[in-house]
């Protein structure tokens, strides 16, 4: 099963050039990867969210910062391959 990604549109026109994507796996949301508005700091500027019942509960990351978009995606795969094998998917 491969994850996808699909752009949100949840964002003002003034903010619609940052990347803002709902990740999905077989078509059902699991979480999302967005571009911050105002970092605090300019090294991390990308926000990753796995959002899929009882994945804290694993004992595995749930979200995070990172400094680009490629790093933001394989830290959600990593987290989320993580979360699969707990389950027994």
């Amino acid at each position: 099963m491969s994850l996808t990604l699909r752009p949100t549109h949840l964002a003002p026109p003034v903010y619609e050039h940052l990347g803002d994507y709902e990740v999905l796996e077989d078509g059902r949301s699991i979480g999302r990867i967005y571009e911050i508005r105002a970092p605090i700091r300019p090294d991390l500027l990308w926000f990753w969210s796995i959002t899929v019942l009882d994945a804290h509960r694993a004992g595995i990351r749930t979200n995070g910062r990172t400094k680009t978009f490629e790093d933001a995606k394989v830290e959600f795969k990593q987290n989320y391959d993580r979360w699969k094998q707990w389950t027994g998917r």
